[in-house]
């Protein structure tokens, strides 16, 4: 019966584990306008962008097309990897958006085209897990000079498996006057990025924790 209750408590610890990694949707908010002290550059590379982002060499974009004016797209980005995107920008991050839109109106001070996010969001294994969903008229503070107009934030890595496979997905209509940039912009500049375990890794560790304390239990029981 102590043996039965033991393997129980194993089994109990291990799915308290493992359920430490699961997931649920997370619904970004948006700051428009965002702060134009994001600039991109290498250290914040394009996911989707025009063909003048500035990226590492092994940290691939999809090119939006210079199209005409009022074009509508929906572009998703290269694969990457949870551990390709840390060693960059760390487990936190934003996406900041250039927009580079034709301004019509003026509200507050901030310069308006008819540029409209619908949707944003970080799929990850196959699976949603970060998204904004607009429409968001998208403000153009200083459009076109590869400085942030909006911030998405926050998007959080740090609970999933280094090797997950992460695509970004970006769908706008209305836009004009040249491509935009969505690019990656750290949420601790400066700041390593953290390694975090598999959730196999602690899993297998909790397993063993229990594992040690159940024959430690035992061997007191054979003493006494």
């Amino acid at each position: 019966m102590k043996i039965r209750n033991a393997i129980h408590t194993v089994i109990a610890g291990a799915g308290l584990l493992t359920g430490m990694v699961a997931h649920a949707e997370i619904m970004l908010n948006a700051e428009n306008p965002g702060s134009v002290l994001y600039q991109q550059q290498q250290n914040s590379p394009c996911v989707i962008g025009y063909n003048n982002c500035n990226n590492p060499s092994s940290f691939g974009y999809t090119e939006i097309p210079n199209g005409n004016s009022g074009e509508s797209y929906t572009l998703t980005s290269p694969n990457y990897t949870v551990q390709q995107i840390a060693n960059i920008v760390g487990n936190a991050f934003y996406i900041g958006i250039d927009v580079n839109t034709a301004r019509t109106t003026s509200v507050g001070g901030i310069n308006y085209g008819s540029e409209t996010l619908l949707s944003f969001y970080a799929t990850i294994n196959g699976t949603k897990e970060f998204r904004f969903t607009g429409p968001l008229l998208l403000a153009a503070a200083a459009n076109g000079t590869g400085y942030s107009d909006v911030i998405l934030k926050t998007f959080d890595f740090s609970g999933f498996a280094r090797n997950a496979t992460v695509t970004f997905t970006a769908s706008v209509e209305n836009a004009s006057a040249g491509p935009e940039q969505f690019f990656l912009v750290s949420a601790n500049p400066g700041g390593p990025a953290t390694n975090v375990p598999e959730p196999s890794t602690i899993a297998m560790l909790g397993l063993g924790l229990l594992g040690m304390g159940f024959a430690a239990k035992r061997k007191a029981g054979k003493q006494g």
